[in-house]
């Protein structure tokens, strides 16, 4: 995942409270993994999206989802990319 945030008051702060916090994005994004069921990666990805976005300062979010493959014969795992917002 990658986040965009403008983050100059923290830049000249240096206070906790001044940044999006790397523990409440983390949080966010278990709680949408843990608190949910997905069929589709897209839907996953977009949910995690969201969450992020709600948060204070977060602006702009990618999100890649994998799939690693089920069974030993698979060799291809999916990934899911989704661009925010």
């Amino acid at each position: 995942m990658e986040v965009e945030a403008d983050l100059s008051v923290a830049v000249a702060s240096d206070r906790l409270e001044d940044t999006l916090s790397y523990s409440l994005v983390e949080a966010a994004v278990r709680r949408v993994v843990q608190g949910s069921e997905f069929n589709l990666l897209e839907a996953l990805a977009g949910a995690i999206a969201e969450a992020v976005l709600a948060l204070p300062r977060a602006e702009r979010v990618t999100v890649r989802v994998t799939k690693a493959p089920r069974l030993p014969s698979q060799t291809v795992g999916f990934t899911f990319e989704l661009h925010r917002p």
